[in-house]
């Protein structure tokens, strides 16, 4: 997500669905240095990324994920299966510059 000032917009809500043939599998990986969500861990109340992994009834959330934290993020995150959805979301005040995956 972002826009021409280079940072997302405010009340944005973006679902990004990953899917890799049947049979494969999904590595998932950040580059830390563009990784920039605004909001607090554990549960990011202001603006986030969640991982969810897993396709239909099978799909779990590894969490909500977001800047300002002393948290960190796996360094690769594998898919057991063909399936991965990100949800970014984004609230009415301060904006990041986003994520790269």
């Amino acid at each position: 997500p972002g826009n021409s000032t280079g940072n997302y917009t405010p009340n944005e809500n973006c679902t990004y669905d990953v899917r890799v043939p049947a049979g494969k599998r999904i590595i998932l990986a950040f580059d830390f240095e563009r990784f920039d969500i605004v909001g607090s861990m554990p549960d990011c109340p202001q603006d986030s990324l969640e991982i969810i992994v897993g396709c239909g009834n099978l799909s779990r959330s590894l969490g909500k994920f977001c800047s300002c934290s002393n948290l960190s993020m796996p360094d690769k995150i594998y898919t057991y299966d063909n399936c991965l959805t990100l949800v970014f979301i984004s609230d009415d005040s301060s904006e990041g510059s986003g994520f790269l995956a």
